[in-house]
């Protein structure tokens, strides 16, 4: 497996690093993991016709836009002193033997690459794919980057945002609250005692908490429109506040 590294960024908003990277695409799902649909929790499989000329052009040499994944924080110290020293052979090789990664976007793609592969389609040798690495430890300037600047700039919906959020954070809100065991959909495990929730309840919960309203599903799309649109335009150090105000409230339910 083999990361070469192409540069860095700097997220000068949240003072956030990002490293650009390219690679092979079968060491790219090396990399993710057999297991990577399990940090979208549970965002299912779209069915489109696009993804089929997609796979068409992906088998045909395309280059494909750029994936983001976001290394999980307790890992962004260990990283760090290379990536600002600019070693990047250290830290090529960190990155493939330490690092545990959230997709941030690329879900989709992900999984048609995964499924030629599977296929065993030859691609081209000198097929390769773009990854930007996001570097960051702070809860709140990762939230600020999934809820704010993601559904800013995509036709994504808040709730999703908020998903890819509490997958993102999943150990660190089950630290948080004792006892708590969060459960994908797909696991088919029954809630046999307190404390054992589907990450669907948890994210109806948060965004319940960041609307100040209890009915997610509204018939009144517009003014359930105008409520996101107030939490998108509050700053990264609001949303990092009621995200610990939430799980301190809900750590004493």
């Amino acid at each position: 497996m083999k990361i070469d590294i192409l540069g860095t960024g700097l997220d000068a908003r949240t003072n956030t690093h990002v490293v650009y990277g390219q690679m092979r695409i079968s060491d790219y799902l090396s990399l993710v993991g057999d297991d990577f649909d399990s940090f979208s929790i549970q965002r299912r499989r779209e069915k489109h016709k696009a993804y089929t000329r997609l796979r068409s052009d992906i088998i045909n040499g395309a280059l494909l836009p750029t994936i983001t994944l976001a290394l999980d924080p307790q890992k962004v110290s260990i990283m760090l002193p290379d990536l600002i020293s600019q070693n990047f052979p250290s830290l090529s090789e960190k990155l493939i033997n330490h690092g545990r990664f959230n997709i941030l976007d690329g879900l989709q793609r992900t999984y048609i690459l995964r499924d030629i592969l599977k296929d065993n389609i030859p691609l081209k040798d000198e097929q390769r794919l773009l990854i930007e690495f996001w570097f960051e430890e702070k809860f709140k300037n990762l939230i600020y980057r999934i809820i704010v600047l993601n559904a800013g700039q995509k036709p994504m919906s808040m709730r999703h945002q908020i998903e890819v959020l509490f997958s993102t954070f999943k150990l660190d809100l089950e630290k948080s609250v004792p006892g708590l065991e969060l459960l994908d959909e797909k696991d088919n495990a029954r809630r046999v005692r307190a404390r054992r929730y589907t990450f669907d309840r948890l994210v109806s919960a948060y965004q319940g908490y960041l609307t100040k309203n209890s009915e997610i599903q509204k018939e009144n799309v517009v003014a359930q429109k105008l409520q996101e649109e107030d939490i998108l335009s509050e700053s990264e150090d609001f949303l990092g506040d009621e995200y610990n105000q939430f799980k301190k409230i809900f750590a004493n339910l």
